[in-house]
């Protein structure tokens, strides 16, 4: 048994059909359910993606929701999933109705279903209960073959220059500051584009005159100075939270008189320390 709360709407009534609207162009944004006479232990989670936020953290309890109200952000996608012995007597099963889409195919058991880095909303979810081993349902009225797309997760990264100041941000495959021109790396921004789990990246800059400024110095995801013209010598970055655990980070720097040097990854130093050599790119 399952709700939906609708933008312009509100919270609408518990039903074991379609939650939501379709052909209104209307968002789900918060969605709550729960098993009503359940045979054994266990209930149902619920993760939502959504829109500014990414993936939250499952929700297991049935008077709490995923999603938000109040703030107008669309839901974009979900996850479900049964929990202790439910999960070994059922499958769960969901499809969702999405903008300038349709309903699109089923997922199952923790599955993704929905889209990423599109900003489309869901708009209406179905979900089913089947007894391990059986059917599963029908994709008759599915507008897809697929029950989730996403765009490829990808780095930022913005870098700040001497002379220059901040250049505009670049994504992966592409060079943060210049080569050629002598101009020092100040400070450097990172993040994370169409993520498909939790977590984030973050950087450590080793600067002169300073050293090491620690993971969350200026913040998690900017290291180095700006108007100190300070040279940033060395960096890391990391990966957090689930992310880390589905992917490397692997970075290089172009150091003054050096050139590109080898890659690091997930930690490592890229870069000089004692001999002076600022970072270029």
């Amino acid at each position: 048994s399952y709700r939906a709360h609708v933008s312009k709407i509100g919270w609408q009534g518990y039903t074991s059909g379609v939650a939501g609207t379709t052909g209104k162009g209307l968002p789900i944004e918060a969605f709550q359910i729960g098993l009503e006479d359940a045979e054994v232990s266990g209930g149902v989670a619920v993760k939502a993606h959504v829109q500014n936020i990414g993936w939250q953290d499952w929700v297991s309890n049935a008077d709490s929701y995923a999603g938000t109200t109040g703030r107008s952000l669309r839901i974009e996608a979900f996850q479900l999933k049964l929990t202790e012995e439910m999960a070994l007597n059922y499958d769960i099963y969901y499809r969702v109705h999405a903008a300038n889409i349709g309903w699109m195919a089923w997922a199952k058991n923790g599955e993704s279903a929905g889209t990423q880095g599109y900003g489309c909303s869901v708009e209406a979810i179905e979900v089913k209960l089947v007894k391990k081993d059986g059917a599963a349902p029908s994709a008759s009225g599915s507008v897809t073959s697929d029950a989730f797309r996403h765009k490829p997760v990808s780095v930022n990264c913005q870098a700040h220059v001497s002379s220059v100041g901040w250049l505009g941000t670049v994504s992966d495959g592409a060079t943060a500051g210049t080569t050629g021109r002598s101009l020092s790396l100040e400070a450097v921004k990172v993040s994370l584009s169409n993520a498909e789990a939790s977590g984030s990246i973050e950087v450590n800059a080793h600067v002169s005159n300073i050293g090491w400024q620690g993971w969350d110095e200026p913040s998690a995801s900017e290291g180095g100075t700006t108007g100190q013209s300070k040279s940033i010598e060395a960096l890391q970055f990391r990966l957090t939270g689930e992310m880390a655990g589905l992917y490397d980070v692997y970075y290089r720097v172009y150091a003054a008189n050096i050139g590109w040097m080898g890659w690091g990854k997930d930690g490592e130093s890229a870069g000089t320390q004692g001999y002076g050599r600022q970072l270029e790119a």
